[in-house]
C-alpha cells in the first residue's frame, strides 16, 4: 500500500490509518474485543464500551490501582522490571515499590551509560537485586542473522532492526522470569508534544535522510503537508494518543511476548483522556508529574546513550547490501538504489540515516524470508 508505506517512511510506523503497508491487511482498532467463533471459521470485531464511571478513579491513582491488581494476579511469579533513567520505568519502579510487589531490576547497553549508572543505584539504593546485561557487539557476530530474522518475523518487517537487543534481553530475561513490568508508551509525560518543533525533531524521519534515499515525487508533499500544518498541542496530543502510541507499544508488547508476559501500567485509556481533560495539554506543568509520585527531577550532567547505533551499524551493514543487491525488491518504486548501495558502501551516513536504514533493513528482512 503505496500511501501508508509514506507515512512507514516519514514517520517509522503507519500513521493515520488501521491499514498497514502490505495492501489488504488491516489492523484491529485498539479499542476492539474479538469474539472467535470455530465451528464457523468467524471472527467479529466489537468496540468496547466505554467505562467513563471509573476514570475519576484510576485517574487519582492510576498506577498504585494497576500495581495492586498485578500484585493480586501474578503474586507467586517471578517479576523483573528493567529499570532505566527514563520517566517511564521510574514511574512504575516508584509505584511498585509503594505496594510492596516483589521484583529485580534489570539494564542492558552500555555501562557508563545514563540508564545503567541511574537505573543501578536507583535499584541498589532499594536494596533490590539488580541485573546488567552488557552490550557487547562481539558476540553478535554469528548470531546476528538469526536475531535479525526473528525479529523481522514477529514485527512482520514493521519495526526496527536495533531491537533485536531488545529481543535478546527478553530471550535473556524469559528463561529467569515469568513477568516483566515496562514503562514504554508512557511519552505523554515528555515534552515533545509540546510544540511542533520538538515533535518534528523527535518524531520524524529527518528530510536531509529521505532525500538523500527516496525519490523526491514519492514522499516531497506529503512531508511538507504536514510540516506546513499548525499544530495545536492538543493535535499532538491526539497524534500520539491515535496513532504512535497504538502502533510502537504494541510492537514491542509483540516481541516481548513471544518470550514472558509483558505488563505496561500505561496503557490505560482512561487515564490518559482524564488526564487530557483535567491538564487541558499542559504538557509542561509538572504537576501531573507530581500526582504520579515521580522522583524529584534534578538537571543530570550524565547524557550517554545506552544503544551504540554505528556499532550495531557496522556489523549489520553487510546484510543490508546484500538485501539490497541480490534480496527481493519492493512492489513500489520509492528508493534510489543505486544511491543508497553508493553511500552504505561508502559510510557517508549520519547517525539518523543509520536509524533509518535499521527500519528499511528490518522490512527486506521479512520480504526476502517471505518470498
Amino acid at each position: 500500500n503505496e500511501n501508508v508505506f509514506n507515512n512507514f517512511l516519514i514517520f517509522g510506523y503507519e500513521a493515520y490509518s488501521n491499514k498497514t503497508i502490505y495492501e489488504k491487511i488491516e489492523r484491529i482498532d485498539r479499542n476492539s474485543n474479538l469474539n472467535f467463533h470455530f465451528k464457523r471459521h468467524e471472527i467479529k470485531v466489537f468496540k468496547k464500551k466505554n467505562r467513563s464511571q471509573n476514570i475519576k478513579q484510576d485517574f487519582l491513582n492510576p498506577f498504585s490501582l494497576k500495581i495492586k491488581n498485578f500484585k493480586k494476579t501474578f503474586n507467586k511469579k517471578k517479576i523483573i522490571l528493567p529499570i532505566t533513567n527514563g520517566v517511564d520505568s521510574q514511574i512504575i519502579f516508584k509505584h511498585s515499590l509503594k505496594n510492596d510487589l516483589k521484583f529485580d531490576c534489570f539494564q542492558m547497553g552500555k555501562k557508563q551509560s545514563t540508564d545503567h549508572i541511574i537505573g543501578k543505584r536507583t535499584a541498589l539504593e532499594n536494596n533490590l537485586i539488580n541485573i546488567f546485561l552488557k552490550q557487547d557487539f562481539n558476540r553478535y557476530n554469528n548470531k546476528i542473522y538469526k536475531l535479525l530474522k526473528e525479529y523481522s518475523i514477529i514485527t512482520a518487517g514493521i519495526g526496527t532492526s536495533s531491537e533485536i537487543l531488545f529481543l535478546e534481553s527478553c530471550t535473556y530475561l524469559g528463561k529467569k522470569y515469568d513477568v516483566a513490568l515496562y514503562g514504554f508508551g508512557g511519552e505523554l509525560f515528555r515534552n515533545y508534544f509540546v510544540n511542533k518543533n520538538l515533535f518534528v525533531k523527535n518524531y520524524m524521519t529527518p528530510l536531509s535522510t529521505l532525500d538523500k534515499f527516496i525519490k523526491k515525487d514519492f514522499f516531497y508533499s506529503k512531508y511538507y503537508q504536514f510540516l506546513k500544518k499548525n499544530f495545536s498541542v492538543k493535535e499532538l496530543n491526539n497524534f500520539y494518543l491515535n496513532e504512535r502510541q497504538s502502533k510502537n507499544v504494541s510492537r514491542r508488547i509483540q516481541v516481548a511476548k513471544e518470550k514472558m508476559i509483558p505488563l505496561n501500567p500505561f496503557l490505560n485509556k482512561d487515564s490518559y483522556m482524564n488526564y487530557k481533560r483535567v491538564k487541558k495539554h499542559n504538557i509542561n506543568d509538572r504537576q501531573i508529574l507530581n500526582n504520579f509520585k515521580v522522583l524529584s527531577f534534578k538537571k543530570k550532567s550524565l547524557s550517554i546513550n545506552y544503544f551504540e547505533i554505528d556499532k550495531f551499524f557496522k556489523i549489520s551493514r553487510s546484510i543490508l547490501l546484500e538485501l539490497l543487491l541480490y534480496g527481493k525488491k519492493l512492489s513500489c518504486d520509492a528508493f534510489k538504489i543505486d544511491y543508497l548501495v553508493s553511500h552504505i558502501e561508502k559510510d557517508n551516513l549520519s547517525e539518523k540515516d543509520k536509524w533509518f536504514l535499521a527500519r528499511i533493513l528490518n522490512l527486506l528482512m521479512y520480504l526476502n524470508i517471505r518470498k
